[in-house]
């Protein structure tokens, strides 16, 4: 990362360099705990997009499946095939 910095073109007035340092100089170790409640809100968007993308799959099989018994009563019985055991 330090070496993407170091390539980066200074701004206008060439003080890029100079406001990192005064940001760095600012940053504050995370609470306790963050992290956790981050990853666990992530994973609950994945389970829920997970759950949501499951229950729409098995809908459209189910509503394939009843177009087809739907289909095949209309047609009526078939006759059996020749030589199918």
């Amino acid at each position: 990362m330090s070496d993407d910095r170091e390539r980066r073109p200074p701004d206008e007035d060439g003080r890029t360099g100079e406001a990192i340092a005064e940001l760095a100089a600012l940053r504050e170790p995370a609470p306790a705990g963050f992290l956790d409640r981050v990853r666990g809100s992530i994973q609950r968007r994945l389970l829920v997009a997970q759950t949501a993308d499951f229950s729409l799959r098995v809908l459209a099989q189910t509503m394939f499946e009843y177009l087809t018994a739907v289909v095949d009563a209309f047609r009526g019985p078939q006759p059996p095939k020749q030589g199918s055991d």
